[in-house]
């Protein structure tokens, strides 16, 4: 008969340790995984539809320079685009009579509301790029 050495408890004991040590979780990549959720929420809803997911994203609390980084930078683009399609959706029911000011078409004021309209998109436009380089990064940078 062969004598089988005893197992050691050194083993297992290094094993537990490492589960427990890999279950803890990273919280930064927890935060980042969070806001690209967001973030992607927030960008696939319908333009009608974006305040809520804004809001959400507005209200995510960060705790690491990188992840408030983008999370702001995401709201400060979202907040000119939902701002311009909640002046486009305003002068679209102004126009087609199912806004309380239908009859009234002050020319100069639907005007200046069409202005900050394309203001409002353009500020947009200029600022989603960054929002979309720094969700880029957090993926990179924290696996997610």
């Amino acid at each position: 008969m062969i004598a089988h050495p005893a197992p050691s408890r050194g083993i297992p004991s290094l094993l537990a340790i490492l589960v427990v040590v890999s279950c803890k979780g990273d919280p930064a990549r927890d935060e980042a995984a969070n806001l690209v959720r967001l973030a992607s929420d927030l960008r696939d809803a319908p333009n009608h539809a974006k305040r809520a997911p804004l809001d959400r994203l507005a209200s995510m609390p960060c705790s690491f320079p990188d992840v408030c980084a983008a999370r702001d930078a995401c709201i400060d683009a979202f907040r000119h685009h939902v701002r311009g399609m909640e002046l486009g959706a305003s002068l679209h029911a102004s126009l087609d009579g199912s806004a309380p000011d239908a009859g009234t078409h002050d020319s100069t004021a639907l005007g200046i509301r069409l202005l900050e309209m394309n203001v409002e998109i353009e500020e947009a436009n200029a600022r989603m790029p960054l929002c979309d380089e720094k969700i880029a990064s957090l993926r990179v940078a924290h696996k997610v």
